[in-house]
């Protein structure tokens, strides 16, 4: 019984300190109008799909991983999933853990709960995203796989009749993006500093 009491207590505080976390992220980086949204944050290796006009999904750091957001204005459906390597054949005992974490699996899961959503992709009028896909740790190759990562959206988003409306990729900056509900304005936040990329 004490076990089972100490193990509810650690599962409370920990989601606690998450949800505190995340809050204080989406505060310190993002822009007001975002905060007062209802937020959601996309973590690494998964995707979310809203039909909520007044949320926002959004994501912490990217680094070299790679955001995908899709707004579909016949809908008002919004995604965005956060990829972050280019093949789960390479890895498929992880790419069975954690399936979102690769282009290849992440972005068809997008697809698929934008249709469970009631998006007919097949109307070609989605706007579409893609940012990230850094270089932050130098020359160490293992950790550089942002362009690959960047070709395997591109040829899955291809693969599905998308073509990007816009784009911020590679480099050394840190980004974290925001993307609006009710328009599909994909927010960027670099070094403290907002512009919206759509």
């Amino acid at each position: 019984m004490i076990i089972k009491t100490a193990c509810a207590l650690f599962t409370f505080v920990l989601c606690l300190n998450w949800k505190l976390y995340v809050e204080r992220d989406v505060n310190e980086y993002f822009p007001d109008d975002i905060i007062q949204r209802r937020n959601v944050m996309v973590p690494s290796g998964s995707c979310h799909v809203s039909m909520d006009q007044l949320s926002a999904l959004s994501t912490r750091s990217l680094g070299s991983t790679v955001a995908v957001g899709v707004y579909d204005p016949q809908t008002g459906a919004v995604g965005l999933a956060h990829i972050c390597y280019p093949d789960s054949t390479k890895h498929p005992r992880f790419a069975q853990q954690s399936p979102g974490k690769f282009a290849d699996k992440g972005v068809s899961q997008l697809v698929a709960a934008l249709e469970e959503a009631g998006s007919d992709l097949e109307n070609h009028s989605c706007i579409v995203t893609i940012i990230g896909g850094g270089k932050q740790l130098g020359t160490i190759q293992a950790f550089n796989h942002g362009e690959e990562t960047i070709d395997a959206v591109r040829e899955q988003l291809k693969h599905y009749g998308f073509s990007t409306t816009a784009e911020d990729l590679v480099g050394h900056r840190d980004r974290r993006v925001a993307v609006y509900g009710d328009t599909g304005d994909m927010c960027v936040v670099v070094n403290g500093k907002q512009y919206k990329l759509v």
